[in-house]
């Protein structure tokens, strides 16, 4: 019998995966120096990285991978709320937008942004940014429900408020830098890509935060069996069934036989 206890371990995973991922894709775009060239020295979006090989092989393996932990991990929050204060619509709420984020996490992973994949691209990040955004605020709103049901100081509360609203500040400030560069030829790209950093990480702490309820929970059980393999065939199995019943039936004969022989001598 094997125990997963390390729950926690789950978004620890994710938020290190994820950070890991981003370096790495940043160390192979210096050190190819190719990237530096295509983008002129200008600072780097996230999606950046997923644009040109070979950054862009490990950029689509770590960001999808994260996505599949992000599905799990909410799956299994949802799971605690049930089992702490009921099922209700706001947990059911922060289960859907979840899922949503990390698909649009996989979207912008395997729609890299180029020309005839922009919009795909725009629509992934707009799932994962805003989706998660709204997944934040939802969790705060069941943090604080789990704070007055242990009578405990919201400590947690304050902290995953305070990344939310980073997280809110920076999207904003992301769509409305995006918007200038896009519409009205502004030549600035800092502000955007500060923005969207800044905005990357404030929701990956928010996710490593989420280890306090997860080290609460047990994983599965995997339980392991060894069956011996029987050294008698099916064929010797029936042959020694039908030889007991042969040979029971002589044991009839003679009880019956000296039940008459009783009977005879009694009459």
């Amino acid at each position: 019998m094997m125990n997963f206890k390390s729950c926690m371990l789950l978004p620890l995973g994710l938020s290190l995966l994820t950070v890991c991922g981003i370096l790495a894709c940043y160390g192979i775009a210096n050190s190819e120096k190719s990237y530096l060239r295509r983008r002129n020295g200008t600072p780097a979006y996230v999606s950046d990285f997923g644009m040109f090989l070979p950054e862009s092989s490990l950029f689509v393996f770590v960001f999808n991978w994260s996505a599949a932990c992000l599905f799990v991990m909410c799956l299994s929050f949802y799971k605690f709320v049930c089992a702490q204060i009921g099922n209700s619509s706001l947990n059911v709420a922060a289960f859907v937008f979840g899922c949503i984020t990390s698909s649009g996490i996989s979207v912008v992973a395997c729609f890299p942004w180029r020309d005839h994949l922009v919009g795909i691209h725009i629509t992934g990040a707009a799932m994962a940014f805003c989706g998660g955004t709204l997944q934040c605020w939802l969790i705060c709103l069941i943090t604080w429900k789990l704070c007055r049901k242990r009578s405990g100081f919201p400590y947690l509360f304050l902290i995953r408020t305070t990344l939310s609203s980073i997280h809110t500040v920076c999207i904003i400030l992301f769509g409305s830098f995006l918007g200038l560069i896009y519409l009205s030829n502004w030549e600035k790209r800092e502000p955007a890509v500060i923005s969207e950093w800044i905005m990357l990480f404030a929701q990956i702490l928010f996710y490593t935060s989420m280890s306090h309820e997860f080290s609460n929970i047990k994983f599965i059980q995997l339980e392991l069996k060894y069956f011996k393999k029987s050294s008698r065939t099916l064929h010797g199995v029936c042959n020694e069934v039908v030889e007991m019943k042969i040979s029971e039936s002589p044991k009839v004969e003679q009880v019956i036989e000296s039940e008459n022989s009783v009977k005879g001598m009694s009459s």
